[in-house]
């Protein structure tokens, strides 16, 4: 039996949006003239830290991630690579290689 990677989705979507969510109610909830964190603030950014917490957590466990990876600065898609020539960029001004990774 092969598990399915998209099983687990919706319960990283849903702390993904607890720790957002916890974070803009923080703040929005605020009276920007008198403070700077909302009444419910000191309870909410808690959650909002354990749910990011958490999504981290299986982000780095799970078989297929909710949000992907970003590239590695010298590896295929990073800004810079020894193989590529100044000759197989596409511009002067632009750092993407043509050239294949090998």
């Amino acid at each position: 039996m092969v598990a399915d990677p998209a099983r687990g989705r919706p319960r990283r979507a849903l702390l993904l949006g607890t720790a957002l969510g916890c974070v803009v109610l923080t703040f929005a909830a605020a009276d920007p003239e008198r403070e700077v964190v909302g009444p419910l603030g000191y309870a909410l950014l808690p959650v909002a830290l354990v749910a990011a917490g958490l999504f981290a957590w299986r982000q780095r466990t799970a078989p297929s991630p909710l949000v992907p990876a970003a590239p590695s600065a010298g590896g295929p898609g990073g800004r810079s690579s020894s193989r590529c020539s100044s000759a197989s960029r596409s511009s002067p001004s632009s750092s993407t290689c043509r050239c294949s990774p090998g």
